[in-house]
């Protein structure tokens, strides 16, 4: 099976070989596999949404790729790959910081315990942009 891309329900979808869709229960998932590989799915997602605050950071200021990557001194190489979540370790938070600060946002950080709870952070999130 390989990702395709997000399914309806928060779920992910997956391709299967036969070429349908499946809806995946991603928390029964996480709980059938060790702590170290639960450790690297939690890290991918959170480079993945990094990516996502990004795009819509940069959307909302109305700024193409190649405007933010010339407003933070980066290349727009490097924008487009944060916002598709490439990259083994994601983007630091000062290049966060810098980007939000470039969009005219502020990069608020803060902590979760557990990670059943990241819809409500999301939607914290969401409330934060729309201020």
């Amino acid at each position: 099976m390989r990702r395709r891309g997000s399914g309806g329900g928060g779920g992910i979808t997956w391709k299967a070989r036969t070429g349908t869709d499946s809806p995946v229960d991603t928390e029964q998932l996480l709980a059938d596999l060790t702590p170290d590989i639960v450790g690297k799915v939690r890290a991918r997602e959170a480079i993945h949404m990094a990516g996502q605050l990004v795009r819509r950071m940069r959307e909302k200021a109305g700024l193409s790729q190649g405007a933010l990557a010339e407003a933070t001194n980066t290349a727009q190489s490097a924008i487009s790959d944060i916002e598709r979540g490439v990259g083994s370790q994601g983007p630091t938070v000062a290049v966060l910081n810098k980007i939000a600060l470039a969009c005219g946002e502020v990069l608020v950080l803060g902590c979760q315990s557990d990670f059943k709870t990241r819809r409500t952070a999301e939607q914290r999130v969401q409330t934060l942009e729309a201020d």
